[in-house]
């Protein structure tokens, strides 16, 4: 990965957090060409949505008083860019000094309409969000009623030997059934820095059935992987997509906190009922087990 990317302005570099207001540090990433380097732009049309969870959400009111939350942050698949995700992190916390407002309620209707208008300069598109104060109310888990594959019997005596992405591992049985599988199994890496992200990943299929063990060994092909969160989702689409291209199908991930941010890309084909709280930015998602 060259050095001179959008993508590596902050990655992998020590990095100060400005000490005021700063929605320059925000960094597009430009979706185009991550997905032209996967093969996507002209052979699949990805719909789906990006969902943020940052926990380090926080500023001043009245006389000095922080307050802090959990800001969920929701936008669209295929918004021009992609925000990257240090950069949020950089951004976020330069409100950490700044007094938006007399009362709590006031500061936090500035702070999410600057949020709101910042990111939305930065994607290029339409931005929802809301900061959750405590006592939170979490929604139903999205995926409680997924069968998890690795929980499921015999899977010590399957082989995993595959040392990089493998999508001759995906082994599909065509039926009417609808599949709901998933794993916390998930790993790849930081395409910029290398470092580890971990995380789970769930699909819903309808059309043809995946076999679980085919779907944890892939899986685990993506281990070596160095690709952004959402990379990852829309390569397993892909993959998907082209075993068995007559189906419905959506694939979410889930990916453990860093830097104070969760990311949880969610990409579909067809009909589907992606769970409505998971998008709901007015509702808290219930953090996943890896989260």
């Amino acid at each position: 990965m060259p050095h001179n990317t959008p993508e590596s302005k902050y990655l992998g570099k020590r990095t100060a957090i400005p000490s005021h207001y700063a929605p320059e540090v925000l960094v597009s990433v430009p979706r185009a060409a991550n997905r032209e380097a996967l093969g996507l732009n002209t052979t699949h049309r990805l719909e789906g949505w990006d969902v943020w969870h940052a926990y380090e959400a926080g500023f001043l009111a009245g006389q000095g008083l922080p307050v802090t939350g959990v800001l969920k942050i929701v936008y669209d698949a295929n918004t021009e860019n992609l925000v990257e995700s240090k950069s949020l992190k950089l951004y976020l916390n330069s409100f950490n000094e700044e007094k938006m407002g007399h009362t709590p309620g006031d500061a936090i209707t500035t702070y999410e309409h600057r949020v709101k208008t910042d990111l939305e300069k930065t994607t290029g598109g339409e931005v929802r969000l809301r900061l959750h104060q405590y006592p939170v109310h979490y929604q139903e888990k999205p995926w409680q009623h997924y069968a998890i594959a690795e929980r499921m019997p015999g899977v010590e005596q399957i082989p995993f030997t595959a040392t990089a992405e493998d999508p001759q591992l995906l082994q599909t049985s065509y039926t009417p059934d609808e599949q709901h599988l998933g794993t916390h199994l998930l790993k790849s890496n930081c395409k910029i820095t290398h470092q580890p992200d971990w995380g789970s990943a769930f699909l819903h299929m309808k059309g043809a059935t995946l076999l679980p063990f085919s779907f944890l060994q892939y899986i685990a092909s993506l281990r070596t992987e160095d690709h952004f969160h959402e990379e990852i989702a829309e390569l397993l689409m892909k993959r998907l997509i082209e075993k068995s291209p007559q189906s419905d199908i959506m694939v979410a991930c889930h990916y453990t906190r860093r830097g104070g941010i969760d990311i949880n890309p969610v990409r579909f084909k067809g009909n589907h009922r992606i769970p409505a709280a998971l998008t709901n930015e007015k509702i808290l998602t219930t953090p996943l087990f890896r989260q």
